[in-house]
């Protein structure tokens, strides 16, 4: 888990609450792509080692 990943999953459920659809997935898209790009990042060094 991110440093940033709760604030961000806080952030999308105030933006659902108040019907903000848009916004909600603009980031949930940004987490998902941060969250992946992590996943990828430590795959990539323990292929290296």
């Amino acid at each position: 888990m991110t440093v940033l990943q709760e604030p961000v999953q806080a952030a999308i459920w105030q933006a659902l609450n108040h019907y903000a659809y848009r916004d909600a997935v603009f980031l949930a898209e940004r987490l998902y792509a941060e969250v992946h790009s992590e996943e990828d990042q430590s795959v990539n060094k323990r292929a290296l080692a």
